[in-house]
């Protein structure tokens, strides 16, 4: 069984966050989805970023 660190962990968050991020994006711009689903997208989105902060190149 692996077991992971503090960092380890965070680093295997983010990058699964910069997988998933364009996927939620694109669930935002859907007009049928529900207002408190894409809220709640929305609240997980600029937490992650505080947490995850992807660069700009």
């Amino acid at each position: 069984m692996l077991t992971l660190n503090q960092s380890q962990k965070l680093v295997r968050i983010c990058d699964l966050y910069k997988i998933i991020k364009p996927i939620l994006l694109v669930i935002l711009s859907i007009p049928f989805v529900p207002r408190k689903i894409k809220e709640a997208i929305k609240i997980f989105i600029e937490n992650l970023d505080l947490v995850c902060p992807i660069p700009t190149a």
